[in-house]
């Protein structure tokens, strides 16, 4: 079920509020502005996120407690890497969009830098989330972050990132992908499991500065790209659990 190639603003593909389960309709020739576009299905699946979550981080902490281990500061020295999984919440918003579009789906990242003092680590972080289904769903963001510990003894810590991050949806031979500078906020706390590996819940915002949107249709070898909107913008949530060697 392709997309309709003669879309025109008022006219654009439907991505719905769905949780990641659902089944998704055609983007076809279906205006978005005729979706009910209900929010109760991502306020499940974050309560149920919200939940994992929580139950994951009581989890570690009293593993961490048990085994004895906390923070090593000493360690922040050197070359450090990281990675981290769990579920995001993309939204997506445009003139031609009918609202905001949101969708649950999984999340993850890799992260590798270098450390600036005990209390200061900088790096670049590739992150990327995904939502499957009819109309595929995915965004790829890859920023230069810096990590401050407020306490240099503990694990707490605040991560700010700028770069530039790239949405895309998928149905067939046809898609719509947006590029958009893209600011990183986030937050966690690194408990530590051996002297030089943290295991770290953290929460995760990525908003984007407003960008523009273009159609793309493969048929018979040839690709043609239509800009559809001017006036998009992204915001994606994460909640997860991340392991970083220091």
């Amino acid at each position: 079920m392709p997309f309709d190639s003669r879309i025109v603003p008022g006219n654009a593909p439907a991505f719905p509020r769905r949780c990641p389960s659902a089944t998704l309709p055609s983007l076809g020739a279906v205006s978005v502005e005729a979706l009910p576009l209900s929010r109760s299905g991502p306020v499940q699946c974050w309560s149920a996120v919200a939940l994992l979550a929580m139950v994951l981080s009581g989890l570690i902490v009293t593993v961490a407690a048990g085994q004895g281990f906390g923070p090593v500061t000493e360690s922040r020295q050197g070359l450090w890497f990281g990675g981290g999984l769990g579920q995001g919440h993309a939204d997506l918003s445009c003139g031609i969009c009918g609202g905001d579009q949101a969708t649950g789906g999984i999340s993850g990242n890799l992260r590798i830098g270098g450390t600036l003092s005990p209390r200061l680590l900088l790096g670049g972080e590739l992150t990327g989330w995904q939502q499957g289904g009819e109309i595929h769903q995915t965004v790829l963001a890859g920023t230069l972050a810096g990590t401050w510990y407020p306490v240099e003894e503990h694990g707490w810590l605040l991560k700010l990132g700028l770069g530039l991050s790239r949405y895309r949806a998928t149905e067939e031979s046809e898609a719509v992908n947006a590029w958009l500078p893209t600011l990183q906020f986030g937050g966690g706390y690194e408990m530590r499991v051996s002297p030089s590996i943290s295991i770290a819940p953290f929460v995760g915002i990525m908003a984007s500065a407003q960008g523009a949107m273009n159609h793309e249709v493969t048929s018979n070898g040839s690709f043609r790209a239509e800009r559809v909107a001017d006036d998009v913008r992204l915001l994606v949530l994460s909640l997860g659990v991340g392991i970083t060697r220091h």
